[in-house]
């Protein structure tokens, strides 16, 4: 049976440009990231993606991950692939209701691992508009082109602020 436990956890009491959780131990299976997010940005789609930087790299052709989006407004539902080259996660805009966030999870397989590149799975979901039918959800696969092993995670959004009340969570799985 994995075993659980929670390496960091850091809430935002103001706004801030990023949250970084960094030495992390090297002594788990699994790294799993929760995020509870809301940015402050309200330019639609952009207001609802942060990224998250592996050991501080902000190299775009560094990342990659491809999934299945789903845009659901009332009576409206689209589906499609997405590509990017950065690992995007949703949050919520600050034009929406001042209580809905965005919520994603993020794994991080054999993170400590210095003989091949790392790859894992997320599932990120996000309100998109002022009411709680509006939203966008991403279920994608994703890998980073370094054989590093990963000692630090950064949660970022560039030109605006994460919003006070968001939440990174890491948790690390079996040892």
């Amino acid at each position: 049976m994995a075993v659980a436990e929670q390496i960091s956890q850091v809430t935002l009491s103001s706004d801030a440009a990023s949250i970084t959780i960094g030495s992390i131990p090297q002594t788990y299976k699994t790294l799993e990231a929760r995020v509870v997010l809301r940015m402050d940005n309200t330019s639609f789609p952009f207001s609802t993606r942060a990224r998250m930087a592996i050991n501080g790299s902000s190299t775009a052709s560094q990342y990659f991950h491809f999934g299945q989006e789903l845009l659901w407004n009332p009576n409206t539902m689209e589906t499609g692939s997405v590509h990017e080259t950065d690992l995007l996660l949703q949050g919520t805009s600050s034009n929406s209701s001042a209580n809905m966030f965005g919520y994603s999870t993020m794994t991080f397989n054999n993170y400590t691992s210095t003989s091949h590149k790392k790859g894992g799975h997320f599932n990120t979901q996000a309100y998109i508009g002022t009411g709680y039918r509006q939203q966008r959800a991403l279920k994608a696969g994703w890998s980073w082109n370094q054989t590093a092993a990963i000692t630090s995670l950064e949660l970022g959004i560039a030109g605006t602020n994460l919003k006070a009340g968001t939440t990174f969570t890491l948790v690390g799985i079996g040892t």
